[in-house]
């Protein structure tokens, strides 16, 4: 295995104020600051340490209806919002579908849409046109050929003129007096919309059979405001390409108000909202188009036929990857348009044994997501390198901690090691003793754990004491503080620690061995074989100094190990 450490999620501050800065450059620079997002922009998404997660450049298009299409959470309106708003939004939903705990987003602009201002309504060449600075209603009026004053059907008296600029807001226009230039004619913002409309109209624009302006009755409802423009508009093969789903609906008073007509009509929607003179209406095209992204050949939005599936959609982006990186067919994700997912194996579905629930219709918006194959492991914990590995088929858990370069000396535990498969089991094995293989994706876990030795008798402080690796009995004792040096006995007398004595008890095979060391000889002659290296678990009795009691001290070092467990190591 080659390690593939993978960064911390928590970058440093001055990391991600870096980051920050840097994305908030484009190749050309937004028209006004804060800029807002609109129809055109296309927008690159970055989640984190997420690649699964992030766009490929150059990033996607803003649609008509304001929308992208992001992996595993679908569409969000991003029309309006700046990029830290758009940000914030991503971020929040990816963490209310329990997609990502704390996910970190930047949003920027790649290629910023064509700074224009509109012209619609009655003017002879209704149009966007490119917006210049300083430019304002009188201009406009001149580069869409001039207002259609027709003394029979439209003076200039019953003109009624607004201003809905790109932030929601609206301005009346008072059409005579910026004619004759007896009032002011307001500067228009990029992406600003101007509006001449007759009075006791509403204009209905978009993918309807005729559009224009309409005379309208009080009561006059949505649907028949579209259907006095002939309904919605219809394609050479028949088919309607305006979408009633997601109707438009700009009120005279600036307000915006957003339909599902077709619901409404099929009597599962709200009622059918009211339409005022100065109502501008516009049904957008309905494309039925899904979005695959993710470890696929050629991401991004296909058109589809009615009857598609999720395999159709997965051919036209010609598959998922192979080799390295690769494709993981059996956890593609689909999030519909309506905010639910599913996790789909479309492994058995392009072997010819799917079924309807593995292999689903498509519906329009949906996204499908194909992640990377999960060919590595994650060895976390206490261990030397913590991070990701490369997984190779005769990987076990002990090879893998070897691979994180070990267990820390006297800080990880080797005897209750954790160990958590892709499908959310769990399993705690003794790596002294136990070595299973692993899986794709395992991650492996090396808890915190100190090594002690216990430390008994005439000591001045016994107790438990923390073990290094090297640590010998007299080590162990000195940690004590040492013998004891005297002990009153209420009244019969004082009692001291041998300091020349000491009884090691080490478990082997499921008992104690016991070894009486004569420290004497290793202060005089250095004789190493009377003070041994200390071991983890070892208990260590400094006796009386006047007089051993060997079988006592045999009983009463049986009973410690139980004293230690009763009371949770505290001893």
């Amino acid at each position: 295995m080659s390690p593939n450490v993978r960064p911390s999620r928590c970058l440093p501050a001055l990391l991600l104020l870096a980051a920050s800065t840097a994305w908030a450059q484009g190749p050309n620079p937004p028209p006004r600051e804060p800029y807002s997002l609109g129809i055109g922009d296309i927008v690159e998404v970055v989640v984190l340490n997420e690649p699964d997660f992030c766009t490929i450049p150059p990033g996607l298009e803003i649609g008509p209806d304001g929308r992208i299409g992001l992996p595993s959470i679908g569409w969000i309106v991003a029309e309006g919002r700046t990029c830290e708003e758009a940000a914030q939004l991503i971020a929040q939903r990816l963490r209310d579908m329990k997609v990502l705990l704390d996910p970190q987003v930047l949003v920027r602009v790649s290629q910023y849409r064509a700074v224009k201002v509109n012209v619609i309504g009655a003017v002879r060449m209704p149009g966007s046109f490119v917006h210049r600075p300083g430019m304002d209603v009188r201009d406009a009026i001149a580069l869409a050929g001039g207002l259609l004053l027709d003394e029979g059907t439209a003076a200039a008296s019953r003109l009624r003129a607004r201003v809905i600029h790109a932030d929601g807001r609206s301005e009346v226009i008072k059409v005579n007096d910026v004619l004759e230039g007896t009032g002011p004619a307001p500067e228009l913002l990029p992406g600003d919309t101007l509006v001449f409309e007759l009075e006791a109209t509403v204009s209905v624009l978009g993918y309807v059979a005729h559009p224009g302006f309409y005379k309208v009755q009080d009561g006059t409802r949505l649907s028949g405001a579209i259907a006095l423009a002939g309904g919605v508009g219809v394609g050479t093969a028949g088919v309607e390409v305006g979408d009633l789903r997601r109707v438009v609906v700009n009120r005279a008073d600036g307000t915006k108000l957003e339909v599902d007509l077709q619901r409404v009509l099929s009597g599962q929607g709200a009622d059918d909202p009211i339409v005022s003179p100065g109502d501008v209406v516009y049904v957008p095209q309905f494309v039925q188009e899904a979005s695959i992204l993710g470890y696929v050949q050629s991401p991004g939005r296909y058109p589809f036929r009615d009857g598609d599936r999720v395999t159709d959609l997965l051919a036209q982006a010609k598959g998922a990857l192979t080799g390295a990186p690769q494709g993981d067919l059996t956890r593609a994700v689909l999030a519909r348009s309506d905010g639910t997912v599913r996790t789909l194996d479309l492994t058995k579905s392009l072997a010819g044994q799917g079924t309807d629930e593995s292999n689903p219709r498509l519906t329009p918006g949906d996204t499908v997501t194909v992640p990377e194959t999960q060919n590595r492991v994650i060895v976390s914990g206490y261990v030397k390198t913590p991070g990701y590995y490369d997984f190779h088929p005769d990987d076990t858990v002990r090879s893998a901690v070897g691979q994180a370069g070990g267990v820390i000396p006297n800080s990880g535990s080797e005897s209750a090691v954790r160990v958590r498969h892709t499908d959310g089991t769990e399993v705690t094995l003794d790596l002294g003793k136990e070595n299973p293989p692993l899986r794709p994706g395992d991650d492996v876990t090396v808890p915190f754990t100190r090594h002690k030795v216990t430390v008994v008798g005439y000591v001045t402080s016994p107790g438990l004491y923390e073990w290094e690796k090297g640590d010998t009995v007299v080590d162990m004792i000195a940690a004590a503080s040492g013998p004891v040096l005297s002990r009153d006995t209420m009244g019969f007398g004082t009692e001291k620690g041998n300091p020349t004595r000491a009884i090691l008890a080490r478990q082997a095979n499921g008992q104690y061995e016991i070894t009486n060391l004569d420290l004497a000889r290793f202060y005089k002659g250095g004789d190493r074989s009377q003070n041994p290296e200390a071991q983890p678990g070892d208990i260590i009795l400094v006796p009386r100094k006047a007089y051993v009691d060997y079988e006592r001290i045999l009983r009463d070092i049986l009973i410690i190990p139980s004293l230690v467990n009763a009371f949770g190591g505290r001893l």
